[in-house]
């Protein structure tokens, strides 16, 4: 009786082992697997301390280039430009009296000069003021896709806190690795083909670059690489098979 539960627990322990190497043998190392990837992923964030006053574009909608994405309540930020712009017309006019002064021989240069100061004082003022006052609205630097909104509307915001994250459209990289063996003649636009898994369709690809060192302890070396064609029914995220020219 205690023998066949010593053989039974041995089989119980021998079974992962041989479910395991049957996995292992089942794997193909010649197979590459690659994903879609944007070009470019952005968390743009406020670079005022503000409340949100707009954020137009919902999770998922699409922006073009030069869209406002947020804007900020900036009627502080305004009365100070407002306030600098003041500042600087006064500061002019001071200097313009100094001036007609010295040739009247009512002034001396040293006033006109010290006018002149004060007229570069507040140039510099205006200078930061309307660098303050157009950070109030973040533009989308490219076409583009919200990913999430990390902030709400009327929320208010501390200088660089995230308030949305942002994806590029239209252009797609495909990232991949290389056994190191296999990067021999892979190079910049060398050709290739990818197969994606959730479309079950084949697309013509290039090489754009690979990576500078070959990974020690898995032997790989990171790749990337580009459609040729218009591929619309794709987005980032999606995974394929990366098939080399090579491998024919």
């Amino acid at each position: 009786m205690h023998r066949k539960f010593a053989l039974f627990g041995l089989m119980m322990v021998l079974l992962p082992l041989k479910v395991e190497a049957q996995d292992l043998q089942s794997l193909n190392p010649d197979e590459i697997f690659g994903q879609l990837r944007s070009r470019n992923i952005t968390t743009l964030s406020s670079e005022i301390a503000a409340k949100t006053d707009s954020i137009p574009f919902r999770d998922g909608e699409s922006f073009l280039k030069g869209d406002v994405l947020v804007s900020f309540d900036c009627g502080l930020y305004q009365a100070r430009e407002n306030k600098a712009q003041a500042i600087l017309n006064g500061a002019l006019k001071k200097h313009a009296a100094e001036k007609r002064l010295a040739k009247l021989g009512s002034g001396g240069q040293l006033d006109v000069d010290l006018a002149a100061a004060k007229v570069a004082e507040a140039r510099a003022d205006l200078q930061i003021a309307k660098q303050q006052t157009s950070k109030c609205v973040l533009i989308a630097p490219y076409d583009g896709r919200v990913v999430q909104q990390r902030a709400g509307e009327h929320q208010f915001m501390q200088t660089g806190a995230a308030v949305i994250d942002i994806v590029e459209e239209g252009v797609l990289e495909i990232e991949f690795l290389v056994p190191s063996k296999r990067v021999v003649g892979l190079t910049k636009g060398s050709a290739f083909r990818f197969h994606v898994m959730e479309t079950d369709k084949t697309y013509p690809a290039v090489i754009l670059r690979r990576g500078a060192l070959v990974d020690p302890i898995s032997r790989t070396i990171s790749m990337i690489g580009t459609l040729t064609g218009k591929a619309p029914d794709l987005i980032a995220g999606m995974s394929g098979q990366v098939l080399l020219e090579v491998d024919k």
